[in-house]
C-alpha cells in the first residue's frame, strides 16, 4: 500500500525567500559598508590635496612677488640710464642685484601624484573636478617653461653682462675692477637685455596670474566637494 506524502510548497517557498532575502541583505551591508569606506577615503583624499593646493597657493604668491620685484628693479635701472643726473653706486647696487635674481616656483605635487598614480582619483566622485585634477600639471606648465627659459637667459646672458662692468655680488670684478655703474647704464648691450628681460618677466606674470586665478578655483571646489560629502 502506497502513501502518498503531501510537500510542504509553502514553507520551501518561505525558506526560500527568507534565504534570498539574507543574501541580498548580506549584499546591501557589504555595499552600504564599501559606499562608507569609500566616501571616507574620498574625503581623506580632498583633504590632502586641498592643503597641498593651499600650500601652493602661498608659494606661487611668494615667487610671483620675487619676479615683480625682479621686473622693478629692472624698470628702475633703465629710467636710470635715461636720467641725466649722476645716481649713487648705493641705490644701483641692490638694484642690479634684483635684477639677475631667477626665482623658481616649485610646487609640491606629492598627494596629487600620489592619488593619480595609486588610481585612487577615481574616488572622486566629481568627474569634472576628477578631470581638472588629472590635467593639472597642464595648468602650471606654461608658467614653469616660462620660468626655465628666463632662468637660462638671466645666467648666460645677463649675469655675464653685469660681470664686464664689475658689478659686484653678481660675479667677481674683472680682473679686480671696481663696479662701473656708470659705463653699464650707457651700455647698449646691457640695457637691450634688461628691456628684453623685462618684457620676459611681464609676459611670465600673466601665467602667475592664471595660475594663481586656477588655483583658488581648485582650492574652493574642493573645500565645496569636502563640505558636501
Amino acid at each position: 500500500m502506497s502513501h502518498t506524502q503531501t510537500i510542504p510548497w509553502t514553507r520551501i517557498s518561505v525558506e526560500a525567500a527568507a534565504i534570498v532575502a539574507s543574501i541580498l541583505l548580506a549584499f546591501s551591508i557589504d555595499a552600504w559598508w564599501d559606499s562608507v569606506q569609500d566616501r571616507a577615503e574620498e574625503r581623506e583624499i580632498l583633504s590632502l590635496l586641498r592643503a597641498e593646493f593651499e600650500a601652493n597657493q602661498k608659494v606661487l604668491a611668494r615667487t610671483a612677488g620675487i619676479h615683480r620685484l625682479n621686473l622693478g628693479a629692472m624698470r628702475e635701472i633703465i629710467s636710470a640710464s635715461e636720467k641725466d643726473i649722476p645716481v649713487h653706486d648705493e641705490y644701483l647696487d641692490p638694484l642690479f642685484l634684483q635684477a639677475a635674481g631667477t626665482p623658481h616656483y616649485n610646487p609640491a605635487t606629492g598627494a596629487l601624484a600620489a592619488t593619480i598614480n595609486s588610481g585612487r582619483i577615481d574616488l572622486v566622485r566629481n568627474i569634472e573636478l576628477r578631470h581638472r585634477l588629472a590635467g593639472w600639471n597642464s595648468v602650471v606648465s606654461d608658467l614653469m617653461l616660462d620660468e626655465q627659459t628666463r632662468r637660462g637667459f638671466v645666467n648666460h646672458e645677463v649675469r655675464p653682462t653685469f660681470a664686464e662692468f664689475g658689478i659686484a655680488g653678481v660675479y667677481s670684478a674683472t680682473n679686480g675692477a671696481e663696479a662701473d655703474f656708470g659705463e653699464a647704464l650707457r651700455s647698449r648691450k646691457l640695457l637691450a637685455h634688461l628691456r628684453n628681460e623685462i618684457a620676459n618677466v611681464a609676459h611670465l606674470l600673466t601665467h602667475f596670474d592664471d595660475a594663481e586665478a586656477a588655483t583658488q578655483a581648485m582650492i574652493s571646489d574642493l573645500a565645496e566637494e569636502l563640505q558636501a560629502l
